[in-house]
């Protein structure tokens, strides 16, 4: 028997929530997660990467991509979910299963485990079903007890002769489109976002060189937030003044429920695209590497 299983419904039912929903996933939209994240894999014993976990009544299920299905299958056995095969890739089969509930029941789910995007399109095949949804519930703690803290690695600078591109440059590169699109503040949550543009690494997650942390880019200067000061982002996005862009792909929709959307521009995040035009001491680090590797 799975006692957490048994642990989640027992909350589930004092909540008044007939579906909870677990993405495999942080609040940056990460497909490799820390420890600390990986709920999916203490509830049910499953290791990929990519899986929806959703427990409503006698139902306990898992959808994932044939990457997992041999692995998966194994895994799963007798703790309690049944393995759904996904073949897509593209996570629709959950929201299909929700839309089968009776009219009237609730989902639920940690909105910071889920993008803007992704939650409105679910939302929206929902509400024509009849069900409701939540975003502010995170029942993660009602059964996972021993859950590991957060690890905070070192954080170092890479220089010049790596990145090809001082992070003054490149800050003041975005900033300069910042101010041809006219907004004045930009959010960013994608740790490699990040970690590109401020020219830093870490190891917050195995054998990922990325620094867990949020960054807010203006037309004069950043605020990053970082380890001690992580959280005081919802605190400073309730304070701006001004016209806000993020990317509604990567924004964790419980960050988007607090933002003034009456200031709110979305689209991809320019960080991203300027990150895809590699320099030439990227382009020279990338094949050197390959060759290595090869």
């Amino acid at each position: 028997m799975n006692k957490m299983l048994s642990q989640l419904r027992q909350a589930m039912a004092s909540f008044g929530i007939d579906a909870y929903i677990i993405v495999n996933t942080d609040p940056h939209g990460s497909e490799y997660i820390p420890a600390s994240q990986m709920a999916v894999k203490a509830l049910s014993g499953f290791t990929g990467d990519n899986a929806v976990a959703v427990v409503a009544g006698t139902f306990a299920g898992i959808w994932t991509d044939s990457r997992f299905f041999v692995s998966g299958a194994l895994e799963l056995q007798d703790s309690g979910f049944q393995l759904m095969k996904d073949e897509q890739g593209s996570h629709s089969g959950f929201i299909d299963f929700l839309c089968q509930l009776p009219k009237g029941s609730v989902a639920a789910l940690d909105g910071t485990l889920i993008s803007q995007r992704d939650f409105c399109q679910m939302k929206r095949k929902l509400d024509l079903a009849g069900i409701a949804v939540r975003n502010d519930v995170d029942l993660v703690p009602q059964f996972w007890h021993n859950r590991p803290d957060s690890v905070d690695t070192d954080i170092f600078v890479i220089g010049d002769s790596y990145a090809g591109q001082a992070a003054s440059g490149k800050i003041s590169s975005i900033a300069a489109q910042m101010e041809t699109m006219e907004i004045s503040h930009l959010i960013i949550t994608r740790l490699d976002e990040i970690a590109w543009l401020l020219n830093v690494r870490a190891s917050d997650i195995e054998y990922n060189p990325l620094v867990i942390s949020y960054l807010i880019v203006t037309q004069e200067d950043v605020r990053w937030f970082v380890r001690d000061s992580y959280d005081d982002i919802f605190l400073a996005l309730s304070e701006i003044e001004g016209c806000l862009f993020c990317d509604p792909s990567t924004l964790n929709y419980h960050i988007y429920s607090i933002i003034d959307k009456s200031r709110l521009v979305t689209g991809t995040s320019p960080v991203k695209l300027r990150k895809a035009l590699k320099n030439p001491v990227e382009l020279e680090k990338m094949r050197a590497i390959h060759v290595e590797d090869g």
